[in-house]
């Protein structure tokens, strides 16, 4: 039986989830299973996933109800491991990713473990904006509220501390990474691993960064005051 799950939530993303699992493929160690979450898909996110899934430890469970809390929720439930790592269907990590963020975790001082993200398909002005401002905002949030938040793109937690701290609420369509993580540092510690970054797609930027942005600092403020932050929007169009 493993003790490591990697869950990655997808919502159309047949385009992506291939790549995704790749950059699983060729981790460092191979002991691990992984959750694919079909969010109540409409094109071939399952049929993609499945044609990738080589030798993977592979397992596809769907929600049909809409929102990446609740997506997110399924695949912790349904997780074997008590290392559960959690990526987004768009992101590559690192051939050490697993590796890395299991030795995290195993490390009594933490409880969790939250890495940065970075993008490298958009205009260069926006590639630098956000590679340089995604870690940036992590360390001002960490000044702010005096804990690491977590990144659903890159992030690894142990499982009873997981559930210790409620999971993720399934009533949030986005920042349900961000909630959990005020929920789990009231539990223990959370610890910043900007080494390995996760890359990700910037589709939400190619439009317009700024707008793309914004976009994501008043999903977080509704969060804080206590809002049901909407849906961005949809950036597979």
């Amino acid at each position: 039986m493993t003790d490591i799950t990697v869950v990655i939530p997808a919502y159309n993303e047949a385009a992506t989830i291939a790549k995704c699992l790749q950059s699983l493929h060729i981790q460092t160690r191979n002991d691990f299973e992984v959750i694919v979450v079909d969010n109540a898909s409409t094109d071939r996110t399952q049929q993609a996933a499945k044609m990738a899934s080589g030798n993977l430890h592979l397992r596809i469970v769907t929600e049909k109800q809409k929102g990446r809390g609740v997506a997110r929720a399924l695949g912790f439930q349904q997780a074997k491991g008590k290392y559960i790592l959690s990526t987004d269907a768009d992101g590559y990590v690192p051939q050490m990713w697993v590796e890395s963020l299991v030795r995290c975790l195993k490390d009594p001082k933490y409880i969790a473990v939250s890495g940065t993200a970075k993008i490298t398909d958009c205009q260069s002005f926006a590639n630098a904006c956000f590679n340089i401002g995604q870690p940036w905002m992590m360390r001002v949030h960490r000044l702010r509220f005096q804990h690491v938040y977590l990144c659903g793109f890159n992030f690894g937690i142990i499982k009873k501390a997981y559930f210790a701290a409620g999971g993720f609420n399934p009533n949030l369509l986005e920042q349900e990474d961000v909630d959990l993580g005020f929920r789990v540092h009231r539990l223990g510690k959370i610890k910043f691993f900007p080494n390995l970054p996760v890359t990700v797609s910037g589709r939400r930027f190619k439009r317009n960064f700024l707008q793309g942005a914004l976009i994501y600092v008043a999903s977080f403020e509704a969060y804080r005051k206590g809002e049901n932050p909407g849906l961005l929007y949809d950036i597979r169009n």
